[in-house]
């Protein structure tokens, strides 16, 4: 038996949307379809895409960041323009001289793997975390800074870096405080908005233990109950990102490859009406994706056990 040991297969938007207009007929095979079609399709394309963001199609979007606590601190905004600063990986290192206020350069003691335009945080005398960024390669073991340090840091202060902020997540489904020097993660309980609302004093300082995270539109929000009282923890958390657009034609989905049968059959149902696809047709079209849908979600899951419990009281009205 002969196999050709690949399993790339994909299809790019283009060839999704080429597809999709087979299967309605308003092209026939080897057509290709005018710019304005292509267009008008990729448009549908990227809403259906965001339809089945809100249906919680996720498993591979499934993703682990980490939250940078600031003292008294216990709102914080999630995403790529944020004041606050998350990630979804970072480097730790920590200064090997003191630093003065107005230094424009801080020697660490590992500076790969520091580059040009990274983010640099650096906690200085007043325990804030001072965050600019990296102005140039490092020379040696000195990090040039991009804005000069407002207050002074000792040898010993740890010191963050890191290349590309955090996307605003969809939803925050896990967090842990994570102790930045021993490394130790504990579990925070999630909140609902009305569990949060609720709390009498919301700027309590100690361990922060709780958290509850509204998405907004622009930069997500994610509250700590409590406030930390110094930078030495940091917020772990495991979130929902957006599925990418479909932006240029030579694009795949970001999704995996067993989505494409879904993609092609829900972007034909999807534009039907806008070609006059009879209504009998666009039924048999419905049930062609309802079958691919429900086969690739059935597979987007978690494959862990689920425990059931019952209680020996007796039911009382």
């Amino acid at each position: 038996m002969t196999t050709s040991g690949s399993t790339d297969f994909n299809y790019n938007r283009d060839q999704i949307i080429r597809a999709s207009l087979r299967k309605i007929g308003a092209i026939a095979a080897g057509e290709t379809p005018g710019a304005q079609m292509v267009q008008d399709a990729a448009d549908a394309l990227n809403i259906m895409a965001k339809e089945w963001d809100a249906q919680g199609i996720h498993l591979w979007t499934e993703t682990e960041g980490t939250l940078f606590l600031q003292p008294f601190q216990s709102r914080y905004s999630l995403g790529p323009t944020s004041p606050d600063h998350a990630t979804e990986s970072y480097s730790q290192t920590f200064l090997t001289a003191d630093a003065q206020a107005g230094d424009t350069s801080v020697v660490v003691s590992r500076p790969q793997p520091i580059s040009a335009g990274d983010y640099i945080g650096v906690t200085v005398a007043t325990g804030q975390i001072f965050w600019t960024t990296v102005n140039g390669a490092p020379n040696g073991q000195t990090v040039t800074l991009a804005t000069a340090l407002p207050d002074s840091a000792a040898t010993g202060s740890n010191t963050i870096t890191y290349t590309k902020p955090l996307l605003r997540p969809l939803r925050v489904v896990d967090a842990r405080r994570y102790q930045m020097q021993s490394r130790i993660e504990t579990p925070m309980t999630r909140m609902s908005r009305l569990d949060y609302r609720d709390l009498p004093n919301k700027s309590n300082v100690g361990e922060p233990t709780s958290f509850f995270y509204d998405p907004q539109l622009g930069l997500g929000q994610l509250y700590v109950w409590q406030a930390p009282l110094d930078n030495t923890d940091a917020v772990k958390f495991t979130w929902y990102r957006q599925i990418q657009d479909f932006t240029n034609a030579a694009d795949t989905p970001d999704l995996p490859q067993e989505w494409i049968g879904a993609l092609i059959w829900g972007l034909a149902l999807e534009i039907a009406p806008e070609y006059d696809v009879p209504v009998q047709r666009q039924a048999a079209l419905k049930t062609q994706f309802d079958e691919k849908f429900q086969r690739v979600t059935g597979f987007d899951v978690e494959p862990e056990s689920i425990y059931f419990g019952f209680s020996y009281e007796p039911f009382q009205h």
